[in-house]
């Protein structure tokens, strides 16, 4: 096998950081919409793709120690240019850098995928010449060409300027701060045009009147259609990366292209968020430069302990690409091959699966040898699933579900990373705070699943201990099997109350009197369940999944917004006065019944038939 790259050195400059929305309200836009980067960072008027990719690389060489005259190749991996084609952007970074006339520099346009794929070009590169050294500079100033008083260009509104360097070196000796081992890539050439500058090239040189030449535009795709598309190339691309190499990654680098799209690629990876690097809120999208920001806070926590996915991608084409740690390094053999195409984490190999299925999301606990005790890893698995309920208009329903001789035991108390969720650092010292910082991050996902505006459902098939209990006292639906049971046996076996919900929740479902009988830990069969209120239905076993699939493709049917209204009345009603429910009630009927989704159900009714699956015309997207 060909030796890996290594890293010797990384370099960035980029400019002060400003608050997305600001800039944005300053330039007359609305954005209580926007769910992106919370910062932006612009280039000042003197500040070019040439200066600060230069600076980017002088600091990478000092930071690897190398001089300039050292090396063989400088490949730069952006899309901006201070001239247009003809002018060489990389060969105006090696004469700022004073670089050996020896040297060569190549210039490659594939937007944020350039840090990856020129990581190729530069082992392929010191590969046939024998080894040596070389620099990759991603510089971008593409700010301005973000119109941000346009909400229909609201992705772009965090894409920022800025520059990073690698210096890499092959045979040259030395300890790296990681070898990249290479990468596995994925087209999709109908996508491409998706992001758009029209103007300035041979089919339309001049912009029309009033027309900015340098304007970004994006295609009218609708946008499930993209987020679709772009995760069966990311899928195709890490499925060929693991069966390459054999390994699945214990961290993740990626470009921060959106919130949603990190979320996307922690999905794709198994891995929970505490094991991927975000830096969009600090620094926004700074295209290929992301892969290497996201390099140098690995490197910085001393973190480049394991396998490190990079993820990549233009509109057109997509990346995995793997880095190691140094082969003299204490974490060299921290981590072990896996079966090949198997993408899942290797803390937790098997704890949850997630399906999507016409609008259902259903997380299923999996981790029956533990009887799906809870552990970090799930928790941070579900909070990704309710963020997706609550962001993706083609998610409408939720359903918990387990499979396994428990719906789950309850807490894991043996996980080492559930300590901190305890109160308990890793030296073993307890802090209250800590522990109440704990509860309170589980709370907020809790009330995070009450308050989405869609329906949450419960299917708990045999035993559902402690925590799975809480987290059903959370859901708007909670349906046994026959033969499945409820308890929390916190008092009894752990000497604490049940402080996630099982106290507040549950009695505010059953009452005190009930709320009692399972808070001193008696554990009550699914019949009585179904008498004292905690659950809704009881199906027979043999057919329990097949009931709860058919009632939430029921929920999934019901028309969206009159739905999500429905669930927030209610949920006021029991919180309020009569007077006050009955106010909401009055106002949310005015605005439902002007609603397109009513009218197109108005109209079919009195035509006796019903739109095409009784949802909104959204649901095709």
């Amino acid at each position: 096998m060909t030796p890996g790259l290594d890293v010797l050195g990384v370099g960035l400059d980029i400019p002060p950081a400003t608050d997305t929305r600001e800039l944005c309200r300053l330039a007359g836009a609305d954005t209580s919409e926007f769910r992106g980067w919370d910062h932006v960072c612009i280039a000042r008027e003197d500040e070019h793709p040439s200066t600060m990719g230069a600076a980017a690389l002088r600091s990478a060489l000092d930071d690897a120690g190398i001089a300039a005259g050292d090396l063989g190749i400088v490949v730069s991996a952006g899309m901006s240019r201070d001239y247009l084609p003809s002018w060489s952007l990389s060969t105006e970074i090696m004469k700022a850098a004073e670089t050996r006339p020896g040297a060569l520099g190549i210039d490659l346009t594939l937007g944020c995928l350039g840090t990856l794929a020129a990581l190729n070009v530069a082992h392929g590169w010191l590969t046939v010449a024998g080894g040596g050294y070389a620099a990759i500079v991603t510089a971008e100033r593409w700010a301005y060409t973000v119109d941000r008083s346009d909400t229909a260009r609201m992705t772009l509104w965090a894409h920022s300027d800025g520059a990073g360097a690698l210096v890499v070196g092959l045979g040259t000796g030395g300890t790296p701060l990681g070898v990249y081992q290479g990468a596995e890539f994925v087209s999709a050439p109908e996508m491409n045009g998706r992001v758009l500058i029209k103007y300035g090239g041979t089919r339309y040189p001049v912009a029309p009147p009033g027309v900015s030449a340098s304007q970004r535009t994006l295609s009218a795709s609708p946008r499930a259609t993209v987020r679709d598309r772009y995760r069966e190339c990311y899928e195709a691309a890490l499925t060929a990366l693991t069966k390459r190499f054999g390994v699945v990654p214990a961290r993740l680098i990626c470009n921060q292209i959106t919130p949603g799209t990190v979320r996307m690629l922690t999905r794709l990876t198994g891995l929970p968020p505490s094991s991927v690097v975000v830096s969009g809120h600090e620094v926004g999208h700074i295209g290929p430069a992301d892969v290497i920001v996201g390099i140098d806070r690995l490197r910085r926590a001393g973190q480049v302990d394991g396998p490190v996915a990079v993820a990549a991608s233009t509109p057109y084409s997509f990346g995995f690409g793997l880095i190691t740690p140094p082969a003299s390094g204490p974490a060299a053999t921290s981590y072990t091959t896996a079966s090949l195409g198997d993408t899942r984490s290797m803390t937790e190999p098997s704890s949850f699966r997630r399906t999507e299925d016409n609008g259902v999301l259903t997380f299923t606990l999996t981790r029956d040898a533990k009887l799906n005790a809870v552990s970090p890893v799930m928790i941070d698995g579900l909070r990704a699933a309710v963020d997706d309920l609550g962001d993706r208009d083609d998610l409408r329903v939720l359903v918990i579900a387990a499979e396994g001789r428990y719906f789950t035991a309850g807490i894991d108390l043996r996980d080492s990373g559930a300590g901190g969720r305890r109160g308990y650092a890793p030296d073993g010292s307890f802090s209250p705070r800590r522990l109440r910082r704990g509860y309170r991050s589980f709370h907020l996902l809790m009330d995070e699943l009450e308050a989405i505006e869609k329906p949450s459902v419960l299917a708990a098939h045999a035993r559902c201990l402690g925590v799975g209990l809480e987290i059903g006292a959370s859901c708007d639906f909670r349906l046994a099997a026959e033969g499945a049971s409820f308890a929390l046996p916190e008092l009894p076996n752990l000497g604490v109350i049940p402080g996630s919900g099982g106290i507040s929740r549950v009695t505010r479902l059953v009452g005190p009197h009930w709320g009692k009988w399972l808070a001193f830990g008696e554990e009550v069969s699914a019949e009585l369940a179904l008498t004292m209120g905690l659950v809704h239905a009881v199906y027979p076993a043999e057919s329990f999944r097949e009931r709860v699939a058919a009632f939430a493709r029921k929920l999934a049917a019901l028309p969206t917004e009159a739905a999500g209204v429905t669930k927030t009345a209610v949920d006021i009603a029991a919180s309020v006065d009569r007077g006050t429910a009955r106010d909401f009630d009055r106002y949310a009927n005015t605005l439902l019944l002007t609603s397109d989704e009513h009218q197109a159900m108005l109209g079919a009714f009195k035509n006796r038939k019903r739109p095409a699956g009784g949802a909104s015309q959204d649901r095709a997207e």
